[in-house]
């Protein structure tokens, strides 16, 4: 055979296997789902990676949610409800996107399994971020979990436990720590000497395994990326959560409640 024939020859085989390969993300979809879930109202709901084309979606459901949940504060008053409003969208989607480019965060969305044009396929959202150090055991790292939201009208599904069990397993299994912390607020102003009443909210993430920690902290509503509250409401209260790292004989498919990563039923 001539080298201009074996040459021909090869360019059709390469040429062929080409246009018989998998384009890269064709699979995408499969190789983001982080679990699939039945929720509550028997929907099926998968938790996965966030993607580009989610953020606009995901910034709207964290302003509604966190403007809902802030206008349920039980210490504010009339006046200050009034007083609440969320930032400009856009400052809320700048947010999204410098996180989804960090390489310390990954966000999570919980989306319907089922596609239908006429109803919102997103129904929630979550971040979790690596923290180098300052976990409260040895001052090491820790995952942090914040911004969570599930989009108004579908609290109560369980949809913000699978977000939060997905954002532990993700922080264990990849980053190996042994804690996790959120802030949730909405608490009373602080006073020395006395513990705050038990929130709403408190008893949410109490429920996951989280405890309080004596540790409250004011934020400027001047720095608000979602949406702003008088600055008496302006507190925080961190809790956290012991969590433990995949053995070699569990492997990373394992969560923090020992769980298998496949499908999961939300009773809770």
């Amino acid at each position: 055979m001539s080298n201009k024939i074996l040459s021909f020859v090869l360019f059709l085989l390469a040429f062929s296997a080409h246009s018989n390969a998998t384009p890269a993300n064709r699979n995408a979809d499969v190789n983001e789902i982080i679990t699939t879930l039945t929720l509550r109202d028997q929907q099926q709901v998968i938790i996965r990676r966030m993607r580009d084309e989610d953020i606009n979606e995901a910034a709207d459901i964290i302003r509604e949610a966190y403007l809902d949940d802030c206008r349920k504060i039980e210490q504010a008053t009339s006046e200050e409800r009034s007083k609440m409003f969320n930032v400009p969208v856009e400052k809320t989607r700048h947010e999204l996107h410098q996180i989804h480019n960090k390489k310390d965060s990954v966000l999570f969305v919980a989306e319907l399994a089922e596609k239908n044009s006429n109803v919102a396929q997103l129904l929630g959202c979550c971040r979790v971020k690596l923290n180098p150090e300052g976990n409260s055991k040895d001052n090491g790292p820790f995952g942090q979990i914040g911004p969570i939201a599930a989009r108004v009208g579908h609290h109560g599904a369980g949809i913000g436990t699978a977000l939060v069990r997905a954002a532990e397993e993700y922080a264990v299994s990849q980053w190996h720590v042994c804690e996790m912390q959120l802030d949730a607020h909405g608490i009373p102003r602080p006073v020395e000497g006395v513990v705050s009443p038990m929130t709403q909210l408190l008893q949410f993430y109490a429920n996951k395994g989280y405890r309080r920690v004596g540790k409250t902290a004011w934020f400027d509503p001047s720095n608000a990326n979602y949406v702003v509250i008088p600055d008496g409401l302006c507190y925080l209260e961190r809790m956290v959560k012991d969590v433990c790292a995949p053995s070699a004989t569990t492997g990373g498919d394992v969560g923090v409640d020992g769980n298998s990563k496949k499908e999961v039923n939300i009773l809770l």
